[in-house]
């Protein structure tokens, strides 16, 4: 197989975005647009004529070159025909001193570092269908939130405010670098229509909101933010609820993006999510060097 190197101004995007479309089961990682936004100088092996691509972002320090998966990027690795997980290691071993990779759950892999969990649920079927299976807790902690005057608006951007508030109350540290990448990637995903902002109100000011990002296959719950009165009202039970009344039969499947936080995993799996795993690959470089990279 003819495989290239490839800087992100070389890429075909429309070649590269089909086989995404068509291989990637839906994760939207991989999308150029996704990419453009929260990857730093990604580049790109590419088999033959975009028969596999695998993206990758390409930084330094102290001279040496390292890959870590963006920012935001839950899995992120090959797509296309199937290939031996060992010739992919092979490559990232040859450019990279250090690397650390959270590869897409159906890769096969030999020899993971460590598989991570994350939580998915099935749409295309009723809203009735989906309801049954949401535990009693989940649904007492929705008629809760019912009842407590507040109200969901459904937008297609993030403004400048809805910003504000993630930055003053996600438990993400959204630094400036941080706060720009989710930015243009809500901006990217609004132009290609891949975007749902769902916000709840109590007495016209914002309590929580989340993100999805959108295509047919798959709904992924970026991200979701709630202040104290957001929590205290259990919003997110209230989001979560209308999301999936307003998307089934719509979209395949809704994903969670999982956690390892037991009690974040209690949320998902309340709905009916069901968990599986996805595996993070790793150079077998000694700790001190992983150490110096990880700052």
């Amino acid at each position: 197989d003819l495989i290239q190197l490839l800087e992100r101004r070389q890429i075909d995007d429309i070649k590269w975005n089909r086989l995404v479309s068509e291989k990637a089961m839906g994760l939207p990682y991989a999308y150029t647009w996704y990419l453009d936004a929260v990857a730093d100088h990604w580049q790109a092996w590419v088999w033959d004529d975009y028969t596999g691509i695998y993206p990758f972002q390409k930084k330094r320090k102290y001279g040496l070159p390292y890959s870590l998966t963006p920012f935001l990027t839950q899995q992120l690795g090959y797509v296309g025909t199937e290939i031996a997980p060992e010739m992919l290691l092979e490559l990232l071993g040859s450019e990279f001193v250090m690397f650390e990779q959270q590869w897409p759950y159906y890769q096969k892999v030999s020899n993971p570092k460590a598989f991570s969990p994350n939580h998915i649920l099935v749409l295309n079927r009723s809203f009735s269908d989906i309801y049954q299976d949401f535990n009693q807790n989940t649904k007492r902690n929705i008629k809760k939130s019912e009842n407590q005057n507040i109200q969901i608006e459904v937008d297609t951007d993030l403004t400048e405010s809805d910003l504000s508030f993630i930055i003053k109350h996600s438990k993400i540290d959204f630094n400036p670098n941080r706060t720009e990448k989710l930015q243009n990637l809500c901006i990217n995903a609004s132009k290609h229509e891949a975007i749902a902002v769902y916000k709840v109100y109590s007495e016209q000011k914002l309590i929580s909101l989340a993100i999805f990002i959108l295509n047919p296959q798959r709904a992924v719950y970026l991200l979701a933010v709630s202040n104290k009165l957001g929590f205290e009202k259990g919003a997110n039970f209230l989001i979560v609820k209308q999301f999936l009344s307003d998307q089934s039969e719509k979209i395949a499947l809704l994903d969670f993006e999982g956690s390892r936080i037991e009690g974040v995993a209690r949320f998902y799996k309340g709905f009916g999510a069901t968990e599986i795993q996805y595996p993070i690959v790793s150079s077998k470089s000694i700790k001190p060097i992983s150490k110096i990279f990880k700052k």
